[in-house]
């Protein structure tokens, strides 16, 4: 066993070690620019203009901050206590996160609009099967990419997630009501599939599991803790570019 763990760690090792999503090579523009320049001095005591010529490279180089944005489809997963009350259900996922090098600061959205399976008593309020309620989720966390070869990359992730319900019929109910807002600890990984379609762009195909330590029984003591959910989505990235002039 502990020899097929090292054979494991070593193919993984390697795997980081020779490959490189983000091109770090500068790229050159094949066909020089020429430049007419005005050299202007004096010559007994008289101005004399004179015109020379430079030729220069237009070339571009990788920054290593970057972009990315995605959009997915979630499904997630209560215990007993919570999908009791709100069962589970699906949402649209979006993302964005900012790219330093290969660590990332990111953000996702969750929000989902559903019926209450039963009422429920929240703050000596009960909200009725009725309410229209949106259980948003928003997660902020911090990522690291593990790049292999063939443009995989591996990403385990650690943030805080926090939990909105909002109850979006309120009018039609007459009555406002105030649910707190809760949060977290958050795990995930990511595996991304990138396909390169300029020099560091590209588009990806990913998978998304996570879990939220998120104690729902702070709402009503009838509901449970945590929850869990995957996603598939597909996603941008791209690295920001600097232009660089390299005279010949």
């Amino acid at each position: 066993m502990k020899r097929l763990i090292t054979f494991l760690f070593t193919i993984l090792i390697v795997q980081v070690s020779f490959s490189q999503i983000r091109d770090k090579e500068i790229r050159c523009s094949p066909v020089p620019t020429v430049i007419n320049k005005l050299n202007r001095r004096m010559v007994d005591n008289k101005i004399v203009d004179s015109v020379y010529t430079i030729k220069i490279l237009r070339c571009i180089s990788s920054s290593p901050f970057g972009l990315r944005l995605g959009i997915g489809y979630s499904r997630f997963n209560y215990n007993d206590g919570t999908s009791d009350w709100i069962k589970n259900h699906a949402a649209p996922d979006f993302n964005i996160s900012l790219a330093i090098e290969n660590a990332n600061l990111g953000f996702r959205f969750k929000p989902w609009s559903t019926n209450p399976k039963k009422s429920l008593d929240i703050n000596g309020e009960s909200l009725p099967i009725l309410a229209k309620l949106n259980p948003v989720k928003l997660d902020y966390y911090i990522s690291y990419n593990f790049n292999l070869q063939n443009n995989i990359a591996l990403e385990p992730a650690l943030g805080y997630s926090k939990s909105l319900f909002i109850v979006i019929n309120e009018d039609d109910l007459g009555k406002e009501f105030n649910i707190p807002s809760i949060g977290g600890l958050m795990t995930s990984f990511t595996l991304s599939k990138y396909l390169r379609f300029k020099y560091n762009e590209f588009f990806a195909i990913y998978g998304n599991v996570e879990y939220a330590f998120i104690d729902y029984s702070k709402l009503n003591p009838d509901l449970g803790k945590g929850y869990f959910n995957w996603t598939i989505g597909l996603a941008f990235k791209g690295y920001f570019k600097k232009l660089i002039l390299q005279r010949i």
